[in-house]
């Protein structure tokens, strides 16, 4: 219990230092800069698909909600799941192989292993340092109050809440009880595909953690969940690359992610398309210059020298873009699920009103978009904003279906024939140490501060018994003697 009130502590006293981030929006009509910005992307998917003829099939994009499988009315959802459970684990009984997802899925989750992306889901090397971090200053904090004669108070409180017998402790146990209910729910499952789709919208690494029958729920009602599982496989394989060959590209990732960590858990689906896009465009730039010797063909056409000089220009602009745009999607989700209370309804009430349940986004809801957004909808009938997002989002799928198809023939054209040596695979590599950002002992100088206060203290106890001046060598001296004390007692108790 100590531990899990230190952990709070500490994760307050880290979660006060994060940066603030703010964008600013355009005063012209989102819909369309929408509209305009899929397209724009489609543009660039274009040309580095090195000018191929662009096909265009016949897409049977319709609303949502009719693309989800026909059922028989009797069977309810759970009995659905268990056999679409037991459907997909068939195969894998009979011949020990696979699904493709979870192939692809194992492999994503490799490629991320040794990378410095923070996935909030201890996923990464980076996540290994961050609660390494917090675990230190949990450590700190607890031998810290032990010292100062605070141990007591924690151990009061953990004795309340453990303390069935008396009543009057209810309200504390109760209390506890509720923040235990809360780590469950942050780790619990989670089955219900708006509440997917919401937690996926924010934090694309659940889809690294999921099981293949809620993603295909997920992606059959929410079809940018599967292009945004591409996108992740796409950019990590190409760190995972070029950290193999040279294990410097390493030290620009953390850059990577501070540029682009806030556009990505605003809207997960076009932060790592944009992503995706740069990874396109290196690996485009590498075939049409295969002379370049300072390229690692078919992966970057830069060193990581080159990389990390012009990181701001190679992603900032597409961050900027996926934060705006991000921002636009979250605020007409946002508009039609809380103002015109479109979240949670029932089939019943979606057959009544002509709409369509509507998941609300946790964040990206920056207030000067959502003026521009919400100014633009209010006219609106309900019907005409749900086919408003509707249509979004079928451009967008419309867009993502042209230009997958065009990059993956360019792959398999002019990528794949580069590759004369691949990469060993991911799942051999060994995790590598996770350094924290600070340790125990950089947290010691601020016993420097408590204990010159108590050696003051001391002093001036003394003085007022003993009428003779102390010696400043012999004051400083025994400082100094008094913080080592302290010092070493903390260690102690921390080994």
């Amino acid at each position: 219990m100590k531990k899990i009130i230190a952990l709070l502590l500490s994760t307050l006293m880290l979660s006060s230092g994060l940066p603030v981030y703010a964008a600013q929006a355009s005063g012209k009509n989102p819909v369309a800069e929408l509209y305009r910005y899929f397209d724009n992307n489609l543009t660039v998917e274009d040309k580095a698909a090195i000018a191929q003829e662009a096909q265009e099939p016949e897409l049977d994009v319709v609303n949502s909600q009719e693309e989800e499988p026909k059922v028989p009315k009797k069977k309810v959802d759970p009995q659905q799941n268990l056999e679409a459970y037991f459907d997909n684990n068939e195969a894998v009984s009979a011949s020990g192989v696979l699904p493709d997802f979870n192939r692809r899925q194992q492999e994503l989750a490799a490629y991320i292993k040794n990378s410095d992306w923070r996935t909030w889901k201890k996923l990464s090397k980076r996540d290994n340092a961050f609660v390494t971090s917090l675990v230190n200053m949990a450590k700190f904090v607890l031998a810290w109050t032990e010292l100062a004669g605070f141990d007591g108070l924690l151990d009061a409180i953990e004795s309340a809440a453990n303390d069935r017998q008396d009543g009057q402790y209810e309200s504390v146990k109760a209390a506890f009880d509720v923040t235990y209910d809360i780590f469950e729910s942050l780790n619990g499952e989670r089955h219900l595909v708006d509440e997917l789709y919401t937690e996926v919208q924010h934090n694309a690494f659940y889809l690294v953690l999921m099981e293949q029958e809620d993603f295909n729920r997920l992606s059959a009602k929410y079809p940018e969940v599967a292009f945004l599982f591409g996108d992740m496989y796409t950019y990590f394989r190409w760190r995972y690359e070029m950290r193999v060959r040279d294990p410097d590209y390493a030290m620009n990732e953390d850059n990577i992610n501070t540029v682009f960590r806030t556009a990505t858990y605003i809207n997960s689906f076009l932060g790592w398309w944009e992503l995706s896009n740069v990874v396109k465009s290196e690996m485009a730039l590498a075939v049409s210059n295969p002379d370049d010797s300072t390229s690692l063909i078919p992966f970057t056409s830069r060193s990581r020298e080159e990389e990390r000089n012009n990181i701001k220009g190679i992603f900032g602009a597409r961050a900027r873009s996926a934060r705006y745009f991000g921002r636009v999607w979250n605020n007409m989700q946002d508009y039609a699920a809380k103002e015109r209370n479109m979240r949670d309804l029932s089939p019943e009430e979606q057959e009544a009103r002509g709409v369509v349940s509507v998941p609300r986004p946790v964040r990206g809801r920056n207030p000067t978009v959502r003026r521009t957004v919400y100014k633009a909808l209010e006219p609106l009938s309900d019907q005409e904003i749900n086919q408003a997002l509707a249509e979004v989002r079928s451009h967008y799928i419309a867009v993502r279906t042209r230009s997958e198809q065009q990059w993956q023939n360019f792959v398999k054209e002019q990528v794949d024939p580069l590759i004369k040596q691949p990469a060993p695979p991911a799942w051999k590599e060994a995790q590598q140490d996770a350094k924290p950002k600070f340790s125990v002992e950089d947290l010691l100088p601020l016993l420097n501060i408590q204990t010159s206060a108590n050696t003051s203290q001391t002093q001036e106890a003394e003085v007022a018994q003993e009428d003779p001046a102390p010696d400043p060598v012999v004051e400083e001296e025994e400082s100094a003697q008094l913080a080592q004390e302290v010092k070493d007692a903390l260690l102690q108790k921390l080994n």
